[in-house]
């Protein structure tokens, strides 16, 4: 075999590579096309399971005790008159370690109950919305 025969049989392959690539991509482009289906391609990591913030001793679902709502509306509103302020995050932040069940770091959420008990009674104020909401103690009257 010549040198240029060795090279024309390399055109001659690669050439047919390429056309058997474009005529599968024609071929799925045409297919999703006329039956509105995406063929299926599994591409990188797995997705996981979105992250739940309800706490691990309480079930996502379940409700809490109470007299636990009670002590812990009590705890938020202390907080918020010794320091006020503070967004919800914050207030988490330092109860987090003071056996609350729920409020494991940057899980403000489970405040949004006794937050609300707590505005809903006139103990406390807030100011702002969203994530710039902080929170006041309520003015007292008499």
């Amino acid at each position: 075999m010549t040198f240029d025969q060795e090279i024309q049989s390399l055109v001659d392959d690669f050439t047919a590579r390429v056309r058997g690539v474009v005529l599968r991509r024609t071929r799925d482009a045409l297919g999703i096309a006329l039956t509105d289906t995406a063929p299926v391609v599994i591409t990188g990591a797995p997705k996981t399971k979105k992250t739940s913030y309800a706490s691990p001793t309480i079930g996502k679902g379940e409700k809490r005790k109470p007299a636990d709502l009670v002590q812990l509306t009590e705890a938020v509103v202390a907080i918020i008159e010794n320091e006020p302020g503070l967004r919800v995050e914050q207030i988490a932040a330092r109860l987090a370690g003071k056996g609350h069940p729920g409020l494991e770091r940057g899980a403000g959420a489970a405040l949004t109950v006794p937050l609300k008990k707590a505005m809903a009674t006139r103990r406390v104020k807030r100011t702002g919305t969203r994530r710039a909401t902080r929170y006041f103690p309520q003015a007292k009257r008499g």
